[in-house]
């Protein structure tokens, strides 16, 4: 295993997955800091006000296509290969899969870290707030993390059906708009947990935390969606 994601560094083309990396944190964070500073009368908690604003188009809008093109860059090497080097490797397709997911989760860590060091930047400089207790923030970039996974296992499945970057990350943005909508109108009950990235936006815009309840039933749709994003991920590089 440690052998194969190895290789899979040695394989990563740095540049379009660093300009994803930068550029999509750093344009949330511009949005929400404007509408921030548009109506910062009526948004008087300071920090936890310019958290809401920017996590509201981060996690909403931005971070599950970021996500998505982070997935795709991946398996893109992959395709301009024919998927022969997976085809006539003597390591298991698993191996694969979970090489490739990893590798992206630890991207998304480096997004993360980005994407909360330019609120905190944000914050200081551009408001002008005083300190801040991070121990909130902390608990929603673990969070953010962790209901990151079934979405790397999902978008890995679907980036080896569809070898078109575009055609993943137009799908992405797709499934965060139904999200948010799911989160926001409650038009089926429960099936805004299958979202969990847009439910956490949603906690995120309150700023609040997950209940118990809430925790155990949003894990258990996260553990279900990974489970089944790997096992189709599986199944599509057997049969592609």
């Amino acid at each position: 295993m440690f052998s194969v994601f190895s290789i899979e560094v040695k394989k990563i083309k740095w540049l379009p997955l660093l300009l994803a990396i930068l550029v999509v944190p750093l344009l949330a964070t511009s949005f929400g800091t404007f509408n921030y500073m548009s109506n910062r009368a009526m948004l008087t908690h300071q920090w936890e006000s310019l958290f809401t604003q920017i996590s509201l188009f981060y996690f909403s809008f931005f971070y599950v296509p970021l996500i998505a093109m982070i997935v795709a860059l991946l398996w893109q090497v992959e395709h301009k290969a024919g998927l022969n080097f997976i085809r006539l490797s003597s390591a298991k397709h698993s191996q694969f899969i979970f090489a490739k997911c990893f590798l992206a989760l630890a991207l998304v860590v480096m997004a993360q870290i980005f994407f909360f060091a330019c609120f905190y930047l944000a914050g200081r400089f551009a408001c002008r707030f005083g300190s801040v207790d991070f121990t909130l923030y902390l608990y929603y970039f673990i969070a953010s993390i962790l209901l990151a996974i079934p979405a790397v296992f999902i978008f890995s499945a679907l980036s080896i059906r569809m070898k078109s970057l575009g055609g993943v990350t137009l799908l992405s943005v797709a499934l965060s708009m139904f999200g948010f909508l799911a989160c926001a109108q409650q038009f089926i009950p429960m099936i805004e947990n299958a979202f969990a990235l847009n439910t956490l936006a949603y906690e995120m815009n309150h700023f609040a935390r997950f209940t118990m309840q809430d925790s155990l039933v949003v894990i258990g749709f996260a553990f279900t969606e990974s489970i089944l994003g790997y096992a189709f991920a599986e199944r599509r590089l057997k049969y592609e």
